[in-house]
């Protein structure tokens, strides 16, 4: 299934899909052209025997890059994890991706980038948390594992 696209930054897309649990990726170039092989190339590998799997937000990091995000349900419960690819089709952080956070359960997603650190907000339908989120180029996590809690609608009566 078609998960969607997002800017290349150079007049070219990143085109995102899923099959199989596994999350592929494919470089069209500004003539239209496939730049990696006509399958696409992996970028998350299928589930393990511990979760599933399900994208999330798309987003440019940078020219020639770009990052997804997705979904992991464990028995622990739900983990947000992340994936950089370069315009080469090569895998920016670890090939698990890296943990964005682990809110209790499914949330909206949104992603900004610029050429020193990717940004992700995210939010829970049920406990109204609302968290953002800095990712180093190299995969750290400055702000830490959970990211900065903007707000908590229980507590503040508000929603």
């Amino acid at each position: 299934a078609l998960l969607g696209q997002v800017s290349d930054g150079r007049g070219g897309l990143f085109a995102f899909w899923s099959t199989e649990g596994s999350i592929l990726a494919q470089l069209i170039d500004s003539g239209g052209k496939r730049v990696w092989p006509e399958n696409g190339l992996v970028v998350v590998d299928g589930v393990g025997a511990a979760g599933t799997e399900t994208a999330h937000a798309l987003g440019s990091a940078g020219a020639g890059r770009a990052v997804v995000c997705w979904e992991v349900e464990t028995a622990e419960g739900v983990a947000r994890r992340a994936q950089r690819i370069d315009s080469v089709g090569s895998r920016l952080w670890p090939d698990s991706g890296i943990a964005i956070d682990t809110l209790s359960e499914p949330a909206a997603w949104s992603i900004g980038a610029s050429d020193q650190a990717v940004f992700f907000a995210s939010g829970t339908r049920t406990n109204h948390e609302s968290h953002l989120q800095k990712v180093d180029m190299d995969g750290s996590l400055p702000w830490g594992p959970e990211g900065i809690r903007l707000d908590d609608w229980r507590e503040s009566g508000a929603g």
